[in-house]
């Protein structure tokens, strides 16, 4: 299964080669238990919308099951997840509790 994560942000010419590289680190990520896959993306020039196809994700986010979680657990997943991503290249830049599932 997978979703499609909408995020409205306008892209510049400056910009589009840095979306294009980091698009690029994406598709070379090799699977990891820790993070959701990656299977493609679209922007929308009309709606200034980009499109990111990803695994599907079926458990709550951390937001929503703030205090029925094992702290450490979850520490501990998000810290490998994120150690995998910098070890190639990829930085999160949106890493909040209603990014990461519980």
């Amino acid at each position: 299964l997978m979703c499609v994560k909408r995020l409205s942000i306008p892209v510049s010419s400056s910009s589009k080669v840095s979306l294009r590289a980091a698009i690029g680190r994406l598709r070379a990520l090799p699977r990891h238990p820790n993070v959701l896959s990656y299977y493609g993306s679209s922007y929308s020039k009309r709606r200034k919308e980009l499109y990111i196809l990803r695994e599907y994700s079926p458990g709550a986010t951390l937001a929503e099951a703030a205090g029925a979680v094992d702290r450490g657990r979850v520490l501990g997943s998000v810290l490998g997840g994120l150690l995998f991503l910098h070890q190639h290249g990829v930085v999160h830049g949106a890493l909040r509790p209603t990014n990461v599932f519980a």
